[in-house]
């Protein structure tokens, strides 16, 4: 029986190529593992291809395009969603491409297959004082307030993704000078981020109620109410929870909801206009490519834009001279 290159690929794409070779973390696997099970889907819907027949035959740019257009037009998902799933793709290909050269050509045009442009929306994020007001409004009246209170604050101080707050450990915070803690990011890389002085304290309070199991080096920081590791979505609803409170109820701030996303921009933002160096920022983000880090100098310099345009229209409308609001003079030149 002739050997299905596809098949085997694909199973050493999710054991050794996103694991081993890339050294993805879990939720980039199940994340490609979701887009590439559409894609087999819509295989077998559209193209008429059982999934345990599917082949090299089928894993085309063809196939792969039609794919994206059934994402667009079909299950309306957005430019962003579809760049994800060809995201996927992609990689896919580039594993496939390493154990199965004689399909070069085909896979190839798969990875030329470009992302569709999209408009970012503005970067959301929000004032020192919005957090400040934030951070305070769990209190610490209860050991849930002074847990919450330290998520909020570990979040904005350190400006981790939320899952690297999820996978603290007891042992990753030095609590004594030089206070500090251990993240570890994507591709398991980790970094020291110092702690500030004010949530070194939060921590402490936190830290000094019994927990309902007894703390060791690797039990996780925080915690629900059954003693297990809190989880990203749980994190996610203790802050939404707090931000419909101290912000969204009583602030013009722009947003629906506050991800713990924008509490990241939120610390990168502030960092820069504290004049903080963009290798510095970095560092602390733990962004791998320093190009990730100027996404917020440009959301910066088009605020400061923004701003500075809002002020000059200001400034014309003070100071137009007589031929500057001759609508018939503005015509003449307009059709020079």
């Amino acid at each position: 029986m002739r050997k299905n290159e596809f098949t085997s690929g694909l199973r050493r794409f999710f054991h050794h190529y996103l694991v081993t070779q890339r050294g993805v973390r879990p939720n980039t696997v199940k994340a490609y593992r979701d887009s590439i099970r559409l894609f087999l889907l819509f295989l077998q819907d559209n193209e008429g291809c059982s999934l345990e027949k599917v082949s090299m035959d089928n894993f085309t740019a063809k196939a792969v395009t039609a794919f994206l257009s059934h994402l667009l037009h079909k299950r309306r998902c957005s430019d962003r969603t579809c760049n994800q799933r060809l995201s996927a793709i992609h990689s896919l290909a580039r594993s496939l491409l390493q154990d199965t050269p004689e399909y070069a050509e085909q896979l190839q045009q798969i990875i030329a297959i470009p992302s569709r442009k999209y408009r970012s929306p503005p970067m959301p994020y929000l004032t020192q004082s919005q957090v400040s007001s934030l951070i305070a409004e769990p209190g610490s009246q209860t050991a849930q307030a002074r847990r919450d209170t330290a998520i909020l604050a570990l979040l904005y101080d350190t400006g981790a993704r939320v899952q690297e707050i999820v996978d603290l450990n007891v042992l990753d915070v030095r609590i004594v000078s030089p206070a500090q803690v251990r993240l570890t990011g994507k591709g398991e890389k980790t970094r020291i981020v110092p702690l500030m002085p004010t949530v070194v304290s939060i921590i402490k309070d936190y830290l000094s109620d019994k927990p309902p199991k007894e703390p060791r080096g690797d039990s996780p920081l925080f915690y629900n109410k059954h003693g297990n590791r809190l989880t990203r979505f749980g994190i996610s609803y203790i802050l939404g929870k707090y931000a419909k409170r101290s912000l969204l109820s009583t602030s013009n701030i722009g947003l629906t909801e506050i991800s713990p996303h924008v509490l990241r921009h939120s610390k990168a933002m502030h960092l820069l206009e504290a004049d903080c160096s963009v290798v510095t920022i970095q560092a602390i983000l733990g962004h791998a490519d320093i190009k990730s880090t100027f996404i917020y100098i440009e959301a910066n310099l088009a605020m400061k834009k923004d701003a500075l345009e809002k002020a000059g229209s200001a400034f014309e409308s003070q100071h137009k001279t007589k031929w500057q609001c001759d609508e018939d003079l503005l015509r003449w030149l307009e059709s020079l």
